[in-house]
């Protein structure tokens, strides 16, 4: 299932509202990135901006732990010893956003499909609208200003780019 919603319409408002949570998330994480000495960060599985799972860099550091690896990127965590005290402070204070807070605002609930969880909706942000991707087997009903689009559709807004 996909849709468009307005981002003049309460559901689109919402949505962009926290777009713009996001964005403050991630600078407040990129703050504490630099700080580090790191090239990027990590966040974990269900958190879609802000928070720090791990920092990037490219050798391990002192005292600090692995914990993700892809390809040639490695992410590594501060051990909880003291000197990491007000450190890891900040970045446990810092604001995240979930995929729990889209499945709110448009509605979704989590559930199994067959046998896998389907734990949220697809959503990308453009310009004047945000479109939403469901799986096509999942219950679901949209909120009332959402509109269903087809895949085509969908395929052709994901790809357009706003200038």
């Amino acid at each position: 299932m996909k849709y468009k919603i307005d981002r003049q319409s309460p559901t689109g408002q919402q949505l962009f509202a926290l777009y713009d949570k996001m964005n403050e998330c991630r600078k407040a994480a990129q703050v504490i990135c630099q700080e580090v000495g790191s090239t990027s960060v990590v966040t974990s599985g269900e958190v879609i901006a802000g928070g720090i799972w791990g920092f990037e860099f490219p050798d391990k550091p002192n005292d600090y732990k692995r914990v993700y690896s892809h390809g040639a990127r490695h992410f590594f965590f501060p051990k909880a010893i003291r000197k990491f005290d007000d450190l890891l402070k900040r970045i446990r204070r810092l604001p995240v956003v979930q995929k729990t807070d889209i499945n709110q605002i448009v509605g979704f609930e989590r559930q199994v499909v067959g046998t896998a969880w389907v734990r949220s909706v697809g959503c990308s942000w453009r310009k004047d609208y945000c479109l939403i991707d469901i799986n096509e087997k999942c219950v679901y009903t949209p909120r009332p200003d959402m509109i269903e689009i087809t895949t085509s559709e969908y395929n052709r807004l994901k790809d357009e780019t706003d200038e």
